[in-house]
């Protein structure tokens, strides 16, 4: 997997929160959906979740003109990176790539301005608190 590939095709657009499906054709084929619409895989056995979300915040889809300045990504200034949380999101799916063990869990609607903020988390931890006693640590990568 190459990182800053990975990070320039996930922050090619902004991702308001409902349109984070338009995202599956760069996450990997072997995420499940659960019943309110995260992603998830598990790999190994391990008593750790990480997490990201795949929302930005933002509410309209924008397409970003990314800047590369001495290997810095940023934008022309017209629309947000995104960087929050996509680079999280590009750290976990590298984790995948290589096979580290763990839970690995990407929120739908985490940004406040649409959703109203922890929406895929709340879901889980309210409707499925059984599943989360199972780990003893959970990792957010969040920015």
């Amino acid at each position: 997997m190459n990182i800053k590939e990975t990070f320039l095709q996930l922050t090619q657009f902004t991702t308001p929160y409902g349109n984070e499906s338009e995202l599956e054709s760069i996450l990997p084929n072997s995420l499940s959906k659960d019943e309110f619409g995260n992603y998830y895989i598990k790999i190994g056995n391990s008593e750790t979740l990480f997490t990201c979300h795949l929302d930005n915040y933002c509410k309209t889809k924008e397409e970003v003109n990314h800047v590369i300045e001495d290997n810095i990504i940023k934008t022309d200034e017209s629309t947000i990176l995104g960087a929050d949380n996509k680079a999280g999101v590009t750290a976990i799916l590298y984790m995948i790539s290589q096979n580290v063990p763990g839970y690995y869990y990407f929120f739908l609607g985490e940004e406040p301005i649409l959703s109203g903020g922890c929406w895929g988390s709340t879901q889980l931890v309210d409707n499925k608190p059984d599943f989360l006693k199972k780990f003893k640590r959970a990792i957010a990568f969040d920015r």
